[in-house]
């Protein structure tokens, strides 16, 4: 599945509270005290740095949203980017979603480790890699990860432009 984009920013949702506080409905889990201030860390360089015409995806879990809020701009919300995502199923809905919206140069992603781990390696590889064979890199809670499209020839791997923890911030 290509991903026609120039720049794609993965952010990995900021900590969240326990799980045992909500009766195991991981979904409903709030960002913590921590996690708010993390969200509010990155979302303020984003709204210095990141393009103006970004396409934002959120998974539907409580604590990514509230990721995406921190931002204080429109995002889109799929089930299909939740936290029992598959690889191959969040690159679906990242594709379906995008061809259904005005194209964008940028999309930014709010989600869930394993496959936002496996999204970020795949798209240091190269396209004809299998995402099956994609290797998982672990993303921090909070972390944001931005990857620009090496050049504007298509099926070229993305780079890695910079890496961004709020405790750096």
């Amino acid at each position: 599945m290509p991903l026609n984009y120039q720049n794609i920013l993965l952010w990995r949702h900021a900590i969240a509270e326990d799980l045992a506080d909500f009766d195991d409905l991981d979904s409903a889990r709030p960002l913590s005290k921590k996690g708010l201030k993390q969200a509010d860390k990155i979302a303020h360089w984003l709204t210095s740095n990141m393009p103006k015409d970004t396409l934002i995806l959120s998974s539907n879990a409580l604590r990514a949203e509230q990721t995406a809020q921190a931002l204080h701009q429109e995002y889109l919300v799929t089930a299909s980017l939740s936290p029992s995502a598959t690889l191959e199923s969040a690159l679906r809905a990242i594709c379906d979603l995008s061809a259904n919206r005005q194209q964008s140069e940028n999309l930014l992603v709010v989600g869930h480790q394993p496959w936002l781990g496996l999204l970020a390696a795949q798209l240091l590889s190269f396209p004809q890699a299998l995402p099956e064979n994609a290797k998982e890199i672990s993303i921090k809670k909070a972390a944001l990860w931005w990857f620009k499209q090496s050049n504007s020839q298509e099926n070229q791997p993305f780079k890695l432009f910079t890496v961004l923890a709020p405790s750096l911030l």
